[in-house]
């Protein structure tokens, strides 16, 4: 299976968009044979190399998890992503999509914060607001 173990993959064979659900939150690599037929023959083959990232939703034992939004762009990021948000917040950390602790209480310059230093993968922003409410976004570094 290309997204782990128990997920979902369909391949729509009117449209040939392929969709599905990982299991596993990560970056996925897999190879698409092409085959081109007219009247029962064959015409040619190719293969398409295809990369795909799946999120999965952030775990937490904190039940002071928000819903407002949190707009983070650009998503994905290479140097600087920039936060739109309405809550007033107090501090902000990054977590790895394995929720291991990256920085804790960035600072913000103008709503933006420079993740270069980052390696390329799926992270999390977990905001917090004056008022003790937790926000979580996920974002993409390439």
């Amino acid at each position: 299976m290309p997204f782990g173990e128990n997920s979902t993959v369909t391949l729509d064979s009117e449209t040939g968009i392929i969709s599905g659900t990982a299991s596993i939150t990560g970056i996925y690599s897999y190879s698409i044979c092409l085959e081109e037929y007219r009247d029962g023959i064959l015409l040619g083959k190719s293969n398409r190399e295809v990369s795909s990232m799946s999120f999965l939703q952030m775990t937490s034992s904190n039940d002071n998890i928000a819903t407002e939004a949190i707009n983070v762009y650009p998503n994905p990021v290479r140097n600087i992503f920039h936060i739109e948000t309405e809550i007033d917040v107090s501090s902000i950390d990054i977590l790895s999509f394995r929720e291991e602790l990256i920085q804790k209480n960035i600072s913000l310059i103008d709503n933006s914060y420079d993740v270069s230093y980052l390696d390329s993968g799926v992270y999390f922003l977990r905001v917090y607001d004056r008022a003790g409410h937790v926000h979580v976004h996920k974002f993409a570094k390439i």
